[in-house]
């Protein structure tokens, strides 16, 4: 039950980051990644295709890591785990 809950919170960040991904502050993009981090914390599957998708695509891997500098520790910690 508790990670269908974090499951469904974590969609809803990153939606709601999506819809404000246009604004000047990349506040957008610090959401989503904090809605991809509760992701990767619940699910191997996830952790694995993030991984793959830095390692394939290194402008993904260049935002990733500009926001990750901006989480709380614990969070980044968690993105670390994805590190191509």
């Amino acid at each position: 039950m508790t990670r269908l809950i974090l499951v469904t919170l974590a969609i809803a960040i990153i939606l709601a980051g999506a819809v404000v991904l246009p604004m000047p502050v990349p506040f957008g993009a610090i959401m989503m990644l904090g809605g991809l981090t509760i992701l990767i914390s619940q699910s191997p599957f996830v952790a694995r295709n993030v991984q793959a998708v830095r390692r394939q695509h290194l402008s993904v891997d260049h935002v990733i890591r500009r926001v990750e500098a901006r989480l709380p520790e614990r969070l980044r910690n968690v993105i670390r785990r994805t590190d191509p």
